[in-house]
């Protein structure tokens, strides 16, 4: 199995007047959900779908309270998040406050077991179609 890029054309939104270089981009073959990991997660197990389903549901809505909290979650070999924020500019530090933040993100960061498998994926070239 490998990862399938094609060649995407994008221009240096820092340098507009240049000319456009081309990248590799990856393809996305699907989508899986929360149900098609339970399944697969409990046909490696001896747990249900169902059980599998509850322990993923219940695992976010901690990971969700911790975030909110501030605190930086590490989920083991899976890899850590944690929140951003994004924001206006100010001029001095106590005019900070919660009205300039524009966007609110969680930042995920992979375990080394995934960085590393990650990076010995195949990947192949295919044609623009």
């Amino acid at each position: 199995m490998s990862l399938k890029i094609k060649a995407v054309q994008r221009k240096n939104p820092q340098d507009p007047a240049a000319t456009p270089l081309w990248y590799a981009s990856a393809i996305s073959s699907g989508k899986v959900d929360i149900d098609d990991l339970a399944e697969g997660i409990a046909l490696a197990s001896t747990m249900s779908r169902a059980d599998i389903y509850g322990v993923i549901v219940a695992m976010v809505d901690e990971v969700v309270t911790h975030l909110a909290e501030g605190k930086i979650v590490t989920l083991g070999k899976l890899g850590t998040l944690r929140m951003t924020v994004n924001s206006d500019g100010t001029d001095a530090a106590d005019k900070v406050s919660s009205s300039l933040v524009k966007k609110i993100n969680v930042r995920y960061r992979a375990g080394s077991d995934i960085a590393n498998k990650v990076k010995s994926i195949k990947l192949e070239k295919v044609s623009a179609t």
